[in-house]
């Protein structure tokens, strides 16, 4: 069993990914994290999932189906798995899963994690000119946007999740086209503020004041970089 990836032609239709434009990265957070959407390490229940979101799209997304071509070429040379072409249906993507597990120690879920994450590097990055991380782009620069303009004022009674620490992590787990290196650096640097942050806030007294100066600082050294590089 092969388990390189297949080699696919620039000169495809694009319009047949246009579909994964709006959901990237609801899609990428769902690949990576199966169990924490359908509750449970099983497989029937992420084809359910991802049945639900085709039908939201009125199954303009065909991400089952998209998947399941991408593995029958990527492992185009193992027999059991082109078989499978002889009887298509709903759980084929789940038996494909099954056969790429007889290759590893890895679980059912894991091996879909592995694949899915694989085909959305190539849709996001072959095919539509590294739409996730663009898509991140514009989200932080909007959250920074909001940290520039923010006030030091008194800790509330609730200190919400930092979004930008969350684009952090999408970017330093993704295995595609990721930030630049310096500008990657100083999202770290926000998400350990934002960290240090919330650590005051779990012991502030009243009247505290959450002090933004830093993440300020950091924000807008960040927006300047962003905003001066046009790569991506």
């Amino acid at each position: 069993m092969k388990g390189d990836s297949p080699k696919y032609s620039m000169k495809e239709d694009q319009q047949k990914y246009e579909a994964y434009i709006e959901p990237i990265i609801e899609l990428v957070a769902f690949a990576k994290r199966p169990s924490m959407y359908v509750g449970a390490e099983e497989m029937d229940l992420i084809l359910a999932f991802i049945r639900g979101i085709e039908l939201s799209t009125k199954f303009k997304l065909r991400f089952s189906d998209d998947l399941s071509n991408y593995i029958f070429e990527k492992y185009g040379d193992n027999r059991e798995m082109q078989a499978l072409k002889e009887h298509l249906n709903y759980h084929t993507l789940k038996e494909q899963i099954s056969i790429i597990c007889k290759s590893n120690d890895k679980t059912e879920v894991q091996n879909f994690s592995i694949e899915a994450i694989e085909f959305l590097v190539m849709i996001s990055d072959q095919k539509l000119d590294g739409l996730f991380r663009s898509k991140l782009k514009s989200d932080l620069i909007m959250y920074l946007l909001q940290n520039s303009n923010s006030e030091d004022l008194p800790f509330s009674s609730s200190f919400r999740s930092s979004p930008e620490d969350t684009i952090y992590r999408f970017f330093k787990e993704w295995p595609g086209k990721g930030m630049p290196s310096d500008q990657f650096e100083l999202l770290k640097s926000i998400k350990k503020i934002n960290l240090v942050r919330n650590s005051k806030w779990h012991n502030h007294k009243e009247g505290d004041i959450d002090d933004k100066s830093e993440l300020r600082l950091k924000s807008n050294e960040l927006l300047e970089l962003l905003s001066a590089d046009d790569s991506w």
